[in-house]
């Protein structure tokens, strides 16, 4: 009786599922210019999920459902874009990327001993970065921004080694594509992806390195010859790296001594630097990423792109921005329901955000908002040792706080990246938490500052990466 009551479950079981994705493939056929259907089989008991970041850089972030008892758990994910997306699927430090476009109907099947594997009618394309990741040479953004540069470091030999893995890129894209057949378009956006992360390397010397007087002038030449193919190509802007790409090499091609200046400029020289469309998409992201929207100086760049941009979007996103910006200072340290959102220490004990703010009272908290599985945060951790190391003040926090869903992978992380130790206060936060969301509208890591008064100073502060940081902080902790 038992084995029959299984194989009748099982029975509607795989009838519901065909059921469903013969539903999704026509609402995907209807919806071909705005959906994309992600279907999920998740055969494990593991937590799964996926992020994409939208047209804003806002982070959008979905969870699925974990394995049940008897059969494998079914979910599905609609995504409203008319543009192109990478969607992530992270697991264990990897990402899992994979390119979608808006129409697409993609199968996603996970298992806890092969990992993810994906479907649709691009499926070679689709599982194109995991062949690169097998071959050592995937794409990533990682590759030269991790390294600890100075003056003595030799440049033409790293820059000689990331040509070497761009080239082996190539080759295999050309390869793999044109065994398999690749779509034209999947082919062009691996081929600009590979590009821009080889720009985004070649960079590394200039905007980390303290002086660039012992450069070559064939590596200015070289980044020189970059400004005609970023400006042209408009495809770029669908790549996920091309947002971080340009506004790296925005800030070459206008560099400057000052800072104060160097935003305006930055800004302004847009109109000269770029092409009609690609100039709004930078402007709007200088002003989107500027911290300080509450300053004269953004006022100003932003009252120029009332009048000139004729994107509305654009315009309603950066005025929504300002209203939150305007709210969100007082509501994070006043706002009860943020004030009682519970975290868990380190130790596994329960605070409140109140607690915490209660026990930095008259002190300067520098707070990193992070997850075990983001990458960028995790780069950033030597600098955030570093900084301490050379910033210490007992009038000064350093406050960690984590999104992650696994305790045990938030606390694994802590010592891989040693910051355990003394001086350190370590919170976990729940990703779906009012205050979560709240501090995290463009994803992680995010950093910001609290003074002594404990009114917030910066909700968005320079990253410990960013040479202006310990500046900030030290002139914050001796008012």
């Amino acid at each position: 009786m038992k084995c029959y009551f299984e194989i009748l479950f099982f029975r509607s079981t795989v009838v519901a599922l065909c059921f469903m994705f013969c539903a999704l493939q026509n609402m995907a056929q209807k919806n071909n210019n705005t959906k994309i259907a992600v279907i999920v089989n998740n055969t494990s008991k593991q937590q799964l999920s996926l992020y994409f970041f939208d047209k804003f850089n806002h982070i959008q972030r979905f969870h699925f459902k974990k394995d049940s008892v008897l059969t494998s758990a079914i979910d599905t994910v609609l995504i409203d874009s008319d543009q192109p997306l990478q969607l992530r699927f992270p697991k264990d430090y990897k990402q899992n990327p994979v390119y979608v476009f808006p129409g697409d109907t993609i199968y996603v099947r996970f298992s806890s001993g092969s990992g993810y594997t994906f479907k649709s009618k691009y499926t070679p394309e689709l599982n194109f970065p995991s062949f690169l990741e097998i071959n050592n040479i995937r794409i990533h953004a990682l590759d030269l921004t991790t390294l600890s540069w100075h003056d003595k470091i030799n440049v033409e030999a790293i820059l000689e080694e990331h040509t070497r893995m761009y080239n082996a890129r190539l080759k295999a894209l050309n390869q793999y594509a044109d065994s398999l057949q690749f779509a034209a378009k999947y082919r062009q956006i691996f081929k600009n992806e590979i590009e821009l992360i080889y720009l985004l390397g070649y960079l590394q010397p200039y905007l980390k390195l303290n002086s660039t007087e012992n450069l070559p002038q064939s590596y200015f030449a070289k980044l020189d010859s970059y400004k005609q193919w970023i400006n042209t190509d408009t495809t770029l802007r669908y790549c996920f790296f091309y947002r971080l790409a340009i506004l790296c090499y925005d800030i070459y091609l206008n560099r400057t001594d000052s800072d104060v200046v160097f935003f305006k400029h930055y800004y302004f020289s847009a109109k000269q630097n770029y092409i009609e469309s690609i100039r709004y998409f930078v402007q709007f992201h200088i002003l989107h990423e500027q911290g300080n929207k509450l300053s004269v100086l953004f006022q100003e760049c932003l009252n120029d792109f009332r009048e000139t941009c004729p994107i509305k979007e654009y315009i309603h996103h950066l005025d929504e921005e300002i209203a939150a910006a305007k709210l969100a200072e007082d509501s994070l340290v006043y706002d009860k329901i943020f004030l009682s959102q519970k975290l868990i220490d380190i130790n596994g004990k329960n605070m409140t955000w109140k607690n915490i703010l209660e026990n930095n009272t008259g002190k300067v908290s520098y707070t990193d908002i992070w997850a075990s599985w983001c990458g960028p945060c995790r780069m950033e951790m030597p600098y955030s040792i570093k900084l301490q190391n050379e910033l210490s003040n007992e009038k000064l926090s350093y406050v960690y706080i984590s999104i992650d869903n696994d305790k045990a992978k938030w606390l694994k992380a802590i010592t891989e990246t040693r910051l355990s130790g003394k001086g350190k206060q370590h919170y976990l936060l729940d990703p779906d938490s009012k205050l979560a969301k709240f501090l995290t509208p463009n994803g992680i890591p995010k950093y910001f500052i609290i003074n002594k008064k404990g009114t917030v100073e910066y909700l968005d502060a320079p990253r410990p990466s960013d040479p202006k940081i310990k500046e900030v902080l030290a002139d914050l902790v001796h008012k």
